[in-house]
């Protein structure tokens, strides 16, 4: 908890020692502690102003217990490789606002699918050694074959062989969620995960949450207030 007040380098070239650190801390086997709380995050940015969104979830019944918005400028350039020093601080504001720490962190954007197999959910997860899976509903790496109709069906995301992730069905027909993992986590874990927070949308219900308290933001952070 120590580094949600860390003090986020501004420039490229102070970031790249973090970020050196950062890789050599990030998890790919499952490392789990018993999840009552999973949490979505999602981030949007508009006109240089940073908007995030976490909720926290009941893993069992799927309904909200808290959430907490923030709002800042970006004080980082758009470099890429270089996300997580430019949506991290919106990002951290949010979390440090929150009641209730989660177990399970599901991050709208990518894991290991992404160049060098290091995207923001695995910078995130390794700077707060938190269990991170990388969710989107766009596919933005990688290729794989045509995922069968049903519910649950999916197939290897690869780059060069590799694999990076799925393409995961999560409904009989519905559109396709591209997980990876982020930190602590492997694919099939990711899988699991994403499936048991999809019980009645295509998508999980911590992004779908996320996604709604991200449409609130304004100027402050917005709690308790799920209807």
């Amino acid at each position: 908890m120590t580094l949600l007040n860390l003090n986020w380098p501004t420039s490229p070239e102070k970031a790249v020692r973090l970020q050196q650190e950062l890789v050599s801390k990030i998890e790919h086997t499952p490392r789990l502690n018993p999840i009552r709380y999973v949490a979505g995050l999602d981030v949007h940015i508009r006109d240089e102003m940073g908007r995030a969104a976490i909720v926290v979830l009941d893993i069992e019944t799927l309904k909200p217990v808290d959430a907490a918005t923030a709002i800042k400028p970006m004080n980082f350039p758009h470099k890429p490789g270089m996300l997580i020093f430019r949506e991290g601080p919106v990002i951290f504001e949010a979390l440090k606002r929150l009641d209730i720490w989660p177990d399970l962190l599901i991050f709208y954007g990518q894991g290991i699918a992404y160049p060098d197999k290091i995207g923001l959910a695995s910078y995130l997860g390794a700077l707060i050694d938190l269990p991170v899976i990388g969710c989107a509903r766009t596919q933005t790496y990688g290729d794989h074959r045509k995922v069968p109709f049903r519910r649950g069906t999916y197939t290897l995301l690869r780059d060069n062989g590799a694999v990076i992730g799925a393409a995961l069905r999560t409904r009989d027909g519905g559109n396709l969620l591209y997980v990876s993992p982020g930190h602590r986590l492997n694919l099939k874990t990711s899988i699991r995960y994403i499936l048991m927070c999809c019980r009645h949308h295509a998508i999980p219900e911590t992004n779908r949450w996320s996604k709604l308290f991200l449409g609130r933001v304004n100027t402050d952070v917005v709690r308790n207030n799920y209807k």
